[in-house]
């Protein structure tokens, strides 16, 4: 098997990341971005966000690249490439597994990505590695040609907190107030319990009971955002678009 390395960016690779990532476009099929690319702007974006990439060497050559993009909220969200002639060849599971490293020492409780849904060979990769399937958005990307294309969401929980099933407080609290809300139509209304009677967690928390609280109104959805990606990767951010 041909030997490629795996290491931290620097700034002098951000053109050839840059080029490498003209390229992909070129393809019109992994990432969002097609056609031309301007690689003089892009290499600018790298060479901002450099210390969140890591690249794969082959030869003195770049074959792939993954990004790191931290989020306040302690979410790492995900964009890698590989060069054509590297797929399939393990460069895309080695960035990977670098990032999840590198997201652990940073101490992110999550990675986040988006893939194309015909991207198979992408989806494959992610779920060998952990990711587990978070959503479905339908008809999302609009291309050049005016096709529009379906995206997966996917996620990878990286502490013990933060590891699969999440607690549903939110929604629990808000599925009692649609039943309370049910009921009173139907003229009987919801049991009433005594106001600020607490209710004790699984985590050795506690909070009011729901009826005594405000209902949990729904988090605005936020859309999320997509980086580069190639055979092995994820679609990128229409509008900012990251790595």
């Amino acid at each position: 098997m041909a030997q490629f390395t795996v290491r931290p960016a620097s700034v002098t690779d951000a053109r050839a990341m840059a080029e490498l990532f003209a390229a992909v476009a070129e393809e019109r099929t992994g990432i969002a971005t097609e056609p031309p690319v301007n690689v003089e702007e892009r290499t600018a974006q790298f060479s901002a966000s450099i210390a969140e990439s890591i690249v794969a060497v082959a030869d003195g050559q770049i074959v792939g690249h993954i990004h790191t993009g931290v989020r306040r909220y302690g979410v790492g969200e995900l964009g890698m490439l590989v060069d054509r002639e590297w797929r399939g060849r393990g460069v895309g599971s080695a960035l990977i597994q670098a990032a999840i490293a590198w997201a652990r020492a940073q101490g992110l409780h999550k990675l986040s990505l988006e893939v194309f849904t015909h991207n198979t060979a992408g989806i494959a990769l992610y779920r060998k590695c952990g990711f587990v399937d978070e959503g479905h958005r339908v008809k999302h990307y609009r291309r050049a040609n005016g096709e529009l294309w379906d995206s997966l969401v996917m996620g990878l929980p990286l502490s013990e907190t933060s590891n699969y099933p999440v607690r549903r407080l939110g929604v629990d609290r808000g599925q009692h107030d649609i039943e309370g809300r049910a009921a009173r139509v139907a003229g009987r209304g919801p049991e009433r319990r005594q106001p600020g009677r607490q209710q004790l967690l699984g985590d050795g928390g506690a909070r009011a009971d729901p009826q005594s609280a405000p209902p949990v109104r729904p988090a605005e959805p936020r859309s999320a955002d997509l980086a580069p990606a190639g055979q092995d990767a994820v679609p990128e951010k229409p509008a900012k678009l990251a790595a």
